[in-house]
């Protein structure tokens, strides 16, 4: 089963539960460009296994220190159990991590998740 969010609906649900406006835009097939105020990180999905997702960051200088920062200071919250720093230029979303986001989980596999000029696709199977 495909999902199609456009990057306008992303932004809407990480503002919601996250409380921060961000603008998306397509970079490639793997890559989406974030803005926070006057900060940009490239996002790559660089693999998926089961409901972990593994990012590799690029950006202007200081943006390692930007995002451990940003790391930091979402730790104690709620979506801070969901960010696993792996290095300087990774991290690992652990989606199981949220009691909503697990519950979908146990009954889909995430497969893939893709970019594109209007929007995301992200691909799911259901468990059998």
């Amino acid at each position: 089963m495909e999902i199609k969010l456009s990057y306008q609906e992303i932004s809407n649900i990480i503002e919601k539960y996250v409380g921060y406006s961000l603008s998306l835009s397509y970079v490639g097939p793997q890559t989406v460009h974030v803005r926070y105020k006057i900060i940009g990180i490239d996002l790559t999905i660089e693999g998926i296994e089961e409901s972990n997702i593994d990012i590799e960051y690029n950006g202007t200088v200081g943006i390692p220190l930007i995002v451990r920062g940003a790391i930091l200071m979402v730790k104690n919250r709620p979506i801070g159990k969901l960010i696993e720093p792996l290095d300087d230029k990774r991290v690992r979303l652990c989606l199981r991590e949220n009691e909503k986001v697990r519950a979908i989980f146990d009954h889909v596999n995430l497969e893939s998740i893709r970019f594109d000029e209007p929007c995301a696709f992200v691909n799911v199977s259901v468990k059998s």
